[in-house]
């Protein structure tokens, strides 16, 4: 007689890795080899090289690569050929509400003028509420506005995602005013 048992379905959370310098692409790379599921934001910029002029992808997130992984699967991303560490946020491991993943994605999608800003360079100031298509009504952290810049805080990864949103100067002032 046979028993049948049921184990409960593994939890996978939104981690995030640090890698090696520019190797971003390549763990990337890896870990699709491994069927490991990862989300490794690309933005395109422009570069003036002698001859002419090239558009690249690179990395939103320097040394940053998103993985959606269980208990099991973290061994095997650790394991990976330029993978440094988990990053830790508070003393455990940094985990990404499947929000944020969304946020990112989204505000990739919308806007090509994408960049991240260490936290470390800002200044903190007021309590606002960002009232954009791409990031909600999300309430955050005033670090800079500079003419039609908002910066948004993704406090796990210290840094910044920093999107140029059409959105007059006078209006932002008069909002974060009120």
């Amino acid at each position: 007689m046979y028993q049948t048992i049921i184990t409960p379905q593994k939890k996978r959370n939104w981690m995030v890795v640090y890698t090696r310098s520019n190797y971003e692409k390549k763990v990337s790379h890896l870990l699709s080899k491994q069927h490991i599921h990862f989300f490794c934001p690309l933005i395109k910029i422009k570069k003036q090289w002698t001859d002419r002029k090239v558009t690249i992808e690179q990395p939103l997130f320097q040394s940053y690569v998103f993985v959606h992984v269980d208990a099991h699967e973290q061994l095997q991303v650790l394991q990976t050929t330029g993978v440094v560490n988990f990053v830790n946020y508070n003393n455990s491991p940094a985990i990404m509400a499947e929000q944020e993943i969304t946020q990112i994605k989204s505000a990739l999608a919308k806007h090509h003028a994408l960049q991240t800003v260490n936290l470390r360079t800002l200044h903190i100031g007021d309590h606002v509420k960002l009232v954009s298509d791409v990031f909600g009504n999300s309430k955050g952290e005033v670090l800079e506005i500079q003419e039609k810049n908002i910066v948004v805080i993704i406090k796990q990864l210290d840094c910044a995602l920093v999107a140029r949103i059409k959105v007059p100067h006078d209006q932002i002032t008069t909002y974060l005013n009120e």
